[in-house]
């Protein structure tokens, strides 16, 4: 028999796709509306429409590519939108000129956040780039609390002391996120 820890460390290893993020979010968040955004695969010019249509939460797949080698990486990130704005959320926090030098799109998806005054996450949650699997589970937590801005997250998925964060946000994923 395995113990809970050694479950914990599947769940903070194994990537997370979009139909295991809204089944662990669907009919359990009241008022959540979340879309799945590739932008690999986006269309045309970057827009509040095109990218949440009617929806408050976009859960937005990345596509990186690590500076200095020709490898990607895929991480989950997710803008959202409520009655304080936009905000945009990356667990990892990278800073916006980075993240348009990893996305290697001459600045455009930046430059949409910017125009429509969404608020970037500023604090690194996620342990690390090798531990690049939990971001869906901070994707899931965040999107659970899309009523609160990023600064509120933080103080709220913080207030739990004596554990890292990663773990914390791979335990509520695995016994089913409640708000």
């Amino acid at each position: 028999m395995s113990t809970l820890g050694e479950e914990l460390k599947v769940d903070e290893n194994t990537p997370i796709s979009f139909a295991d993020i809204t089944k662990q979010l669907q009919g359990r968040v009241h008022g959540l509306s979340m879309v799945y955004v590739d932008l690999v695969n986006h269309k045309g010019e970057y827009t509040p429409h095109s990218i949440l249509g009617r929806h408050n939460v976009a859960a937005i797949l990345l596509t990186v590519v690590v500076p200095g080698s020709i490898s990607k990486q895929r991480h989950w990130a997710c803008l959202v939108k409520n009655s304080k704005g936009f905000f945009w959320f990356d667990s990892l926090a990278i800073p916006w000129a980075f993240l348009s030098k990893m996305l290697k799109d001459d600045g455009k998806f930046v430059k949409f956040l910017k125009s429509i005054g969404a608020k970037p996450s500023t604090r690194v949650l996620q342990e690390n780039r090798k531990k690049i699997r939990t971001c869906g589970l901070w994707l899931i937590c965040r999107s659970a609390k899309y009523k609160l801005s990023n600064a509120e997250f933080v103080r709220w998925i913080l207030s739990i002391r004596g554990t890292h964060p990663d773990r914390t946000v791979a335990t509520l994923c695995y016994f089913g996120m409640s708000t």
